[in-house]
């Protein structure tokens, strides 16, 4: 890794900044729509959602019958895995998509380049061989 170890492990906000009603806004769900609408234009069987905030995009993917595994730093989102988005503790081309949306944010901004070169490098590990492009 190029960036100083862990520090994408540290928690960025607390987990009561994806309350509804301070948190979520028309614009935001306009967002939301777009992440979603593009995800199912990729018809996926398998979907990695990195960031995952108030789970409005991983609750949308599984009613549409998508298999949704969530990744957060926060265990207090409760993803389905805690960890680090620059080594994920998944093995390679599992995915047929992976959705990190407004995550940059919350990297390190002294580190900005070298987390945001690791992110891409290991979520590209993670997509299946046909969608790895």
């Amino acid at each position: 890794m190029n960036c100083l170890n862990g520090m994408l492990n540290m928690k960025q906000v607390d987990s009561g900044h994806y309350d509804f009603s301070s948190y979520d806004s028309k614009k935001r769900f306009v967002s939301y729509w777009h992440q979603i609408k593009e995800i199912l234009e990729l018809e996926p069987e398998n979907v990695l959602e990195v960031g995952i905030g108030n789970k409005t995009v991983t609750t949308q993917l599984r009613k549409s019958g998508i298999n949704v595994i969530t990744l957060d730093v926060d265990k207090e989102l409760s993803p389905m895995i805690v960890g680090d988005v620059r080594k994920i503790p998944i093995k390679s081309n599992e995915f047929d998509v992976v959705g990190c949306f407004e995550v940059l944010e919350h990297l390190p901004f002294k580190h900005f380049l070298p987390s945001l070169s690791d992110m891409v490098d290991e979520l590209n590990s993670k997509l299946t061989k046909n969608n790895n492009t």
